[in-house]
């Protein structure tokens, strides 16, 4: 078909205003096309994560639950314990009653006990002071013996300087010695000649004629052993061995059965040990021992603090005795006594130093038993408070007044 060139011109026209609108309203749609779709997409996408959230919520219930189950259990489980706890805590109520009634208790006896202690500590305080004082003079006493001890060992060191040069010195006395003897017609043997050194090695050996004496670690002297050790372990040893020997010797003889065991002597009348010491008026040997153990013991104690003798009383050596030893020593037979008579050192140290007053105050005493025994011969007996007479009742209310006054100073040191 053809048409003419205007009206063609303005068909086309508007067929491509229309078309042209119409695109652009296919544009648009199709712009919100895809924007519903991307919509779409992302719903879809929020749902897919919406159904995990789902499933992750559905799966924390069942833990919750499993959970939840779990801590009805453990809540039946605690009631119970709780009432058990509400039990245990009744019988705690009970003990905790019991315990406070024995607190106050024992606070009255801490109280009453604190009184007694800080009388002790007073004593105790008054003790150190005293023992503060001795350890003063001790200390004095020991550093003037360490300037005695320290002027022996400059003399010892001098001396060793002196000694160095032994082995050198030995040769020449020998020598010396060997000439003077010779000059006189008489010879050394070299055979029995010996040498013995003290905590040195064998370098150089003594030597006369050009023959060396033997150097030796024993040698016997006498019929007694002389060792390096300078004891007599060795001899006493070789003593007993010797005494066995001889012992046994003379084991025929005791085994002999000619002589006989019954002498045929009778004790007619035996008495104990206690009407022995009653009948002699002696006391056991034990007693006395100790009796003149103490009387050496307060002795000593009465000396300076510097003397050897009162310290060796406190000095406690290290160390171990040898066999056959005694069982005990004079330190532990002190701490027995001490022990018996519940005394300490230190009050034994006092009283050693009182025994000038309490000899005075025994006395006095003795005095005044005196003088009661002849008041109450005259006028019947003394009764406290009663009013005497004359110089004698004067004289023994002094006796009395002094040992009131020395019992008061006893008892505040």
């Amino acid at each position: 078909m053809v048409v003419g060139g205007s009206q063609q011109e303005t068909m086309d026209l508007g067929f491509t205003q229309q078309q042209a609108d119409e695109l652009k309203r296919c544009q648009q749609l199709e712009f919100e096309c895809n924007q519903l779709r991307n919509e779409i997409k992302a719903s879809h996408n929020e749902v897919q994560h919406l159904q995990l959230q789902l499933d992750q919520l559905n799966r924390e219930y069942q833990n919750q639950g499993r959970r939840i189950e779990q801590m009805t259990i453990e809540l039946s489980t605690s009631q119970a314990n709780t009432n058990q706890m509400k039990q245990e805590l009744q019988l705690y109520k009970e003990r905790n009653k019991e315990l406070e009634i024995k607190i106050t208790d024992t606070h009255e006896t801490i109280k009453e006990s604190e009184t007694e202690t800080l009388n002790i500590l007073r004593a105790e305080l008054k003790d150190s002071q005293m023992i503060k004082q001795q350890l003063e003079e001790r200390i004095n006493s020991l550093q003037e013996n360490l300037r005695h001890t320290q002027q022996e060992l400059n003399e010892q060191t001098r001396a060793l300087d002196v000694l160095e040069n032994t082995h050198m010195i030995w040769q020449e006395k020998t020598t010396s010695l060997a000439a003077a003897s010779a000059a006189i017609g008489l010879n050394i043997h070299k055979g029995k000649s010996k040498v013995l050194r003290y905590n040195t090695a064998c370098i150089n050996p003594i030597t006369i004629d050009r023959k060396d004496w033997e150097d030796v670690k024993t040698f016997t002297y006498l019929g007694s052993i002389i060792d390096e050790q300078s004891g007599s372990d060795a001899d006493v040893k070789a003593r007993i061995s010797k005494a066995r020997a001889v012992y046994l010797q003379l084991r025929n003889v005791w085994n002999s059965k000619k002589l006989s065991t019954n002498i045929k002597i009778r004790w007619p009348d035996t008495f104990s040990n206690n009407v022995l010491w009653e009948r002699t008026n002696q006391i056991p040997a034990e007693e006395e021992i100790r009796e003149k153990r103490w009387k050496w013991i307060g002795h000593t104690l009465r000396k300076a603090p510097n003397c050897v003798t009162r310290q060796a009383l406190t000095w406690n050596p290290q160390g171990q005795r040898k066999r056959g030893r005694p069982k005990n020593t004079l330190r532990r037979e002190m701490e027995i006594d001490m022990r018996e008579m519940s005394k300490n050192w230190m009050e034994l140290e006092k009283e050693a130093q009182l025994r000038n007053q309490s000899e005075e105050i025994i006395n006095l005493q003795k005095e005044l038993n005196n003088a009661r025994i002849q008041i109450e011969e005259l006028g019947g007996p003394i009764e406290p408070g009663s009013k005497l007479k004359g110089s004698v009742s004067s004289y023994i209310c002094q006796i009395v007044f002094f040992l009131e006054i020395y019992n008061k100073c006893k008892i505040d040191d």
